[in-house]
């Protein structure tokens, strides 16, 4: 029977309003189908016939534009076809302003097979064994159909053209009863209506039922404690009380529903928690015999139970979740303001240490003034007292014998440079040559007369002059010791003075190889036995900067190296490079790097840290600071620290900007 034949059975003129069912496929289970629901719609309802896929979709396909789509597709049996290609083909042909019709297949097997799309879709409408008992399937399609309709039309104020399909009033359908015109009314209702319900059905089986008014904190149920009935909530609140948790008064979340005490039956095992009344409460008690009694004589009870049981269920659960779903955002808050706690610790530890440094270099600053002050004075009258010994020495050795050659022995001894083991060697070996004393030839070579002119003149001197012109040389080398020591704390009181500048000095254009050079002199005594090579550009641009902070960061660095290479992990041969060349667009690198263990990749991460430290829970800083405020002051440089290691080879690189990079000075 094909749905293009006007007369096929159960079809009807198509008007415009009127609810349309499609029936697909053929045979006795599809004919079944079309007499029952053609018989309960009445003419109320236009029923099409389709013997597969392919006649929906064009019978569909047909209707589009003229009336609208089926609320309802049976799917009967069928080899051919599956329930999901049955409602997919209904879907592609209908017009785009219908609605998806829903699924409801019927069918003589055991299984069902095909169907998931359908499920997944939300549009499967149920399941009916054939055969089915004469007369149930027609009204229970058009019940359903009346109740999808009425929430259809509900939702479709917006849309006019649906609107006026759905006019008619469900509950005045032939066929269908208007008490069945919503399914399970009691579950849509609200859960005070069920309750009503309940108590009018046992007291219509058992007879008027007391009301039993409790104050507040009237224990209800006990958990694990055996219940001897149910308690039936018309007023009030009842709360949850869950072991191993405690709440202020009023803040306990968990409520009762209105059935309390009914899970306690479930296998004899007694209540699931303890309940109490949160206010006055109005409440119904049952016992077990009185419960068992109305459950055996009335199925109103027990279906108006069945109802409250799952009115409390559904408040748990929604209750529950939205329990879960406060308890994450408060688990996502309280994480978000760990991190901001963590983030403000971390601030307020490196401001301590900041501190704590500051604090330092000025207690540092101030006795450093002084100290400045006192060495000031001495080393200068060193250096005056240095310069009148010597021209007094030149003056009484001009007056002696052979003036000319020990004057010069004696300056010649004072400007003399340092010479290699391997020069010194060769020296006493051509020396020999000239003069037999071995202790004479040591002590000529020592003092630096070994010239050729210088030895003809010795070698023809008399003793006496050779010893003075010797003991003048000494006098000279002697004087050249004491203009490096001179020099070298000049240097250093210096270095330590630049290093020490007040720390809220403006930036200044500043020479990178001279800080470098400054904290190089003030970590030298923790090097003692560590070959250190020194690699400086001579094109180095200034950069700007406040050079006592730069110097405080070579400090960091370089002692941050000199424990490595001095601790009990030191390499056998210790070797530090300190190095310093331009940047490929146009700033300065600065490179320590040493030949020591490593650093641990885990504690790598964490070495910036402020408050990270790996020497016995301890902050050590190289003058107060760490490589996190080293880190900090770089960063403040608009430059960049950074850090690779393994075993054998550690580098600290740090590049800054060149002055000319910068508008304006910084502060």
């Amino acid at each position: 029977m094909n749905a293009a034949d006007p007369n096929a059975a159960g079809a009807h003129p198509t008007a415009q309003g009127a609810p349309s069912v499609l029936i697909v496929g053929h045979g006795p289970v599809a004919a079944a189908v079309a007499r029952e629901i053609t018989a309960a719609a009445e003419g109320a309802v236009i029923v099409h016939r389709a013997d597969g896929v392919g006649a929906a979709d064009r019978l569909v396909s047909g209707l589009a534009g003229t009336t609208a789509g089926p609320e309802v597709v049976v799917a009967c049996d069928s080899d051919h076809h599956s329930p999901d290609e049955v409602l997919a083909a209904v879907i592609s042909a209908s017009g785009p302003e219908d609605p998806p019709p829903r699924l409801l297949v019927v069918t003589s097997r055991t299984a069902v097979s095909g169907i998931g799309r359908t499920v997944d879709a939300g549009l499967l409408d149920g399941v009916v064994s054939a055969p089915w008992s004469p007369g149930e399937l027609g009204p229970r399609i058009l019940n359903r159909w009346a109740r999808l309709d009425a929430e259809r039309r509900r939702s479709e104020v917006g849309a006019p053209e649906r609107a006026a399909l759905r006019t008619r009033d469900p509950g005045d359908m032939p066929g269908v009863h208007r008490s069945a015109a919503g399914l399970m009314p009691s579950l849509r209702g609200s859960r005070r209506s069920a309750v009503t319900e309940l108590v009018d059905a046992l007291e219509e089986s058992l007879g008027p039922r007391p009301r039993v008014e409790l104050p507040p904190g009237t224990v209800l149920s006990r958990r694990d404690s055996r219940l001897e009935g149910v308690y039936v909530l018309l007023r009030g609140e009842v709360e949850v009380i869950l072991p191993g948790r405690t709440y202020p008064d009023d803040a306990n979340p968990f409520r009762g529903g209105p059935l309390v005490g009914l899970p306690g039956f479930v296998g004899d095992r007694g209540s699931l928690h303890t309940t109490r009344t949160l206010t006055d409460c109005e409440l119904v008690h049952l016992s077990e015999e009185q419960l068992v009694a109305a459950l055996t004589r009335s199925t109103r009870v027990a279906t108006a139970l069945g109802v409250v049981a799952i009115h409390g269920f559904d408040d748990r659960l929604r209750h529950a979740e939205t329990q879960r779903r406060t308890e994450a955002e408060l688990a996502i808050r309280l994480h978000e303001e760990g991190e901001r706690l963590a983030d403000a610790l971390d601030a307020l530890a490196e401001a301590r240490v900041e501190l704590m440094s500051q604090a330092s270099s000025a207690a540092i600053g101030q006795m450093a003034a002084g100290l400045f002050h006192e060495l000031n004075n001495p080393l200068a009258a060193l250096e005056g007292a240095r310069d009148h010994l010597l021209a007094d020495l030149e003056s009484l050795v001009a007056r002696g014998g052979d003036a000319e050659l020990v004057t010069r022995a004696l300056r010649r001894a004072r400007t003399a440079p340092p010479r290699s083991t391997a020069e010194l060697r060769s020296a006493r070996r051509r020396v020999r040559g000239v003069l037999s004393d071995a202790e004479a030839t040591r002590r000529v070579v020592a003092a630096g007369l070994d010239d050729d002119e210088t030895l003809r003149a010795l070698s023809s001197s008399s003793p006496d002059t050779r010893e003075a012109v010797i003991t003048a040389a000494a006098i000279g080398s002697a004087a050249r010791n004491l203009d490096l020591a001179v020099s070298h704390i000049a240097d250093l009181v210096s270095s330590l003075r630049s290093s020490m500048r007040p720390v809220g000095a403006e930036y200044v254009p500043t020479d990178v190889a001279a800080t470098l050079d400054d904290g190089l002199r003030i970590t030298a005594h923790r090097l003692p036995d560590v070959r250190v090579h020194r690699t400086v550009a001579d094109d180095l641009p200034e950069v700007m900067a406040h050079p006592g902070q730069l110097t405080q960061v070579w400090i960091n660095l370089l002692t941050n190296a000199a424990d490595v290479l001095t601790g009990p992990r030191a390499p056998t041969h210790p070797e530090l490079w300190v190095g310093a060349h331009r940047a490929v667009d146009g700033g300065v690198v600065v490179t320590v790097v040493d030949n020591g263990p490593g650093i641990p990749e885990e504690i790598r991460e964490k070495i910036f840290e402020p408050r990270f430290t790996t020497k016995s829970g301890r902050i050590r800083f190289g003058l107060g600071l760490g490589l996190g405020i080293s880190h900090r002051i770089v960063h403040d440089h608009d430059g960049v620290i950074e850090l690779d290691s393994r075993p054998g080879r550690t580098e600290f690189r740090v590049v800054l900007p060149a002055a000319h990079h910068s508008e304006e000075p910084l502060t």
